[in-house]
C-alpha cells in the first residue's frame, strides 16, 4: 500500500468508520472505497474518476485536498517515469589494420561522362531560347485580340446581364431548439456535464449549489447518485431513476424522456 492509501485508511480508522459507512455518507461505492485505499486505480472507471473521488473522500476524512492530490500525482510520476537506456559500446578497429585497404577506388571517367552539356551560350541552347520566346509572343498577342474582338465583347456582356437577372430566393434559416438546463445538488455528489464534443463541467457539487446551461444541442450529464440531484430542462423537472446502476455512476440525456433509463 503506498502513501495515499495509508493516508485514507488511518484517517477513516482515526474517525472510527467503517468502508459502507463511508460509502452512504459520501454516495460512492464501496468498491471504488476499497480500491482507493489499497491504491488499485485500474479497478476506477477513468482518471477523471480518481481525482473527483479522492477529492470527495478525502474532504469527507477532513484531509487536506491540494496535499492529497499532490502525492498522488507524484506516485503516479514515479510509477511511469522511463528508465535511461544504456548506450551500446564504441567499436575501434584494431591498431594493426590496413586502412589502406579501406580506401574506395577512384572512378575512371568514361566517355559519356566526358562529354559536356551544351551550355547557355551554346547555338543549340540559343535556338531554344527564340523558339520559346515565339511561342509566348504568339499567346499573348492571340489573347489580346480575342478578349478585345467587339464579338467577345457583346458575348461577356450577355453573360454577366443574364447572371444579373437571376432570381435570389432567401431561405430562412432553420430555428434552432434551446434547452435550459439546470442541475441542483441536494447533497454533496461528483458531477460531469459534456455537449457530446467538449467537457463542460466536472467536479464536485456540493450540496445546495446549483448549474446552469443554455444549449441548442443536447447534453450529456453523469454523476454518481441520482438522489443528490434534481435535474430540469427547460424548467421542468427530469425522472431520475431511484439509484446509480452496478457501474457505480450513471448518465442521462438532456433532455430525455420522461421515463428512467433502464440499469
Amino acid at each position: 500500500m503506498g502513501l495515499v492509501g495509508d493516508r485514507l485508511r488511518e484517517a477513516r480508522l482515526k474517525r472510527r468508520l467503517s468502508i459502507s459507512e463511508c460509502s452512504k455518507r459520501t454516495h460512492v461505492s464501496a468498491r471504488y472505497l476499497d480500491a482507493m485505499e489499497a491504491e488499485h486505480w485500474i479497478e476506477l472507471p477513468s482518471e477523471s474518476h480518481r481525482i473527483g473521488f479522492l477529492r470527495l473522500y478525502g474532504q469527507f476524512l477532513g484531509i487536506p485536498i491540494d496535499d492529497l492530490l499532490q502525492t498522488y500525482n507524484q506516485s503516479k510520476i514515479k510509477e511511469f517515469q522511463p528508465s535511461v537506456p544504456q548506450k551500446d559500446p564504441v567499436h575501434t578497429p584494431p591498431p594493426h589494420l590496413d586502412h589502406s585497404l579501406t580506401h574506395k577506388p577512384e572512378l575512371i571517367p568514361t566517355e559519356s561522362h566526358s562529354k559536356a552539356k551544351p551550355k547557355l551560350g551554346t547555338p543549340l541552347a540559343s535556338k531554344h531560347v527564340l523558339l520559346l520566346a515565339t511561342i509566348l509572343f504568339v499567346m499573348v498577342w492571340g489573347g489580346y485580340h480575342l478578349f478585345n474582338n467587339e464579338g467577345s465583347v457583346r458575348t461577356m456582356d450577355h453573360l454577366s446581364r443574364s447572371f444579373s437577372k437571376q432570381i435570389r430566393l432567401d431561405t430562412p434559416k432553420p430555428i434552432q431548439a434551446e434547452y435550459r438546463i439546470r442541475i441542483l445538488a441536494k447533497a454533496n455528489t461528483w458531477l460531469r456535464v459534456t455537449d457530446h464534443e467538449k467537457l463542460l463541467f466536472e467536479g464536485i457539487l456540493t450540496m445546495g449549489t446549483e448549474k446552469s446551461w443554455v444549449s441548442t444541442v443536447p447534453l450529456k450529464a453523469r454523476f454518481a447518485n441520482p438522489q443528490a440531484v434534481s435535474v430540469f430542462c427547460n424548467e421542468t423537472p427530469l425522472v431520475l431513476p431511484n439509484q446509480a446502476p452496478s457501474s457505480g455512476v450513471i448518465d442521462i440525456d438532456i433532455p430525455a424522456s420522461s421515463r428512467p433509463p433502464q440499469d
